[in-house]
């Protein structure tokens, strides 16, 4: 069960959904959308929602020269959370510049990029720098590495395991330590 503002948000379109005004639909459909246009009132009022209630997004910056990082954080400024992508030889100095830039919090994603030493060194670096979240530190396949990682993880992260055309998440939570 998901908890706080994101679980109410849930429940909500979760009933919505079980009776809804309109026919069940495919991903990318537009029908939602037309049943607001018709009722005149946006969807989200008509499942019953806030927009106070909403959980916050991220904006992403994509790797790219520190400068070119800098500037993509700088085209939203006081955005309340920016996912940060990584991956390169010089991923804390990338996080280290864009927080002089902003007190938001960083989510981080390194595309598979680290291996568990650099994981758990980085992590500790990140945890420092206001960094909530770490998502895909190992590769997909490195299934020993997260089993020797998870134990010692200091911060939340998502670990994403594919196997064929499926895609299992497996979200670990372990307290930020001293």
């Amino acid at each position: 069960m998901v908890a706080g503002r994101s679980g109410r948000i849930l429940g909500r379109a979760s009933s919505a959904a079980a009776n809804p005004p309109f026919c069940p639909l495919r991903s990318g459909s537009s029908g939602p959308r037309s049943v607001g246009k018709k009722a005149g009132s946006p969807v989200y009022r008509l499942w019953g929602l806030s927009l106070d209630e909403l959980p916050v997004s991220n904006y992403t910056i994509g790797i790219d020269s520190i400068e070119t990082m800098v500037a993509k954080l700088q085209e939203f400024p006081g955005w309340p959370v920016y996912k940060i992508k990584l991956g390169t030889d010089h991923d804390l100095e990338i996080v280290r510049q864009l927080r002089q830039h902003t007190d938001a919090v960083f989510r981080v994603d390194a595309n598979c990029g680290w291996t568990v030493d650099e994981t758990l060194r980085n992590a500790r670096a990140l945890r420092d720098l206001n960094v909530e979240f770490i998502e895909q530190p190992l590769p997909a396949d490195a299934l020993d590495q997260m089993r020797r990682w998870l134990p010692r993880a200091c911060c939340r992260s998502s670990l994403t395991k594919a196997a064929g055309s499926r895609r299992t998440s497996i979200a670990v939570t372990a307290a930020f330590t001293a």
